[in-house]
């Protein structure tokens, strides 16, 4: 993996958070999140990496289908272009990556299954300011290995 500055891993947040202090956390644009996961058939609360400042690029290790939507710039699958907010199938191997967006702030990558990460207070959203939740409780760095 080839992580922007900014790639977390979201779903839409958890909800017990608030009763100890802590914002709702979660996806920033619900409706490109919900997009992108119903896209690939996925219910709407799985999670999936969300990006700011892309570029960002990805290899499958098996072969899955995904989708994008919300900000997100060029999207080739072994460089080839597909349509964002489509839903297309990596086999094992290839590798996505996704431009810059020349509009909008957050984008996101669903993949069939959602991303499998530990839930933290029943979700499974990355908090940063308290490294809470998502992957490590961090943003996603290059050489990541995301289940």
């Amino acid at each position: 993996m080839k992580a922007p500055g900014l790639a977390t891993i979201q779903d839409l947040g958890w909800r017990i958070g608030r009763a100890i202090g802590l914002p709702q956390s979660g996806a920033v644009d619900p409706a490109a999140f919900l997009t992108a996961n119903a896209l690939v058939g996925n219910p709407p609360g799985a999670a999936a990496i969300e990006l700011a400042l892309a570029p960002f690029s990805v290899r499958f290790e098996a072969t899955r289908r995904f989708a994008t939507a919300g900000a997100v710039g060029e999207v080739t699958l072994g460089g080839a272009a597909v349509e964002p907010r489509t839903t297309a199938v990596a086999r094992a191997g290839a590798i996505l990556t996704i431009g810059p967006a020349r509009a909008g702030r957050f984008g996101y990558l669903a993949v069939e299954g959602g991303i499998d990460v530990a839930l933290t207070l029943g979700s499974r959203a990355t908090y940063l300011p308290t490294a809470l939740g998502g992957f490590r409780g961090r943003r996603l760095e290059a050489g990541d290995q995301v289940p």
